[in-house]
């Protein structure tokens, strides 16, 4: 039994970790001396 909770923990940790780079990748700071740099795996997930 906390194998599984385990592993559902897990699994959601990782899609809300990947759902939040997507998001990040796809907007800007309305400050540009405050943006953050991207790591290259980040870059890759972006629209356009």
């Amino acid at each position: 039994m906390k194998e599984a909770l385990s592993k559902r923990i897990a699994n959601f940790s990782a899609k809300t970790s990947l759902t939040v780079a997507k998001s990040s990748a796809n907007t800007v700071c309305f400050m540009i001396l405050n943006q953050p740099k991207l790591p290259e795996k980040v870059k890759q997930l972006r629209k356009f």
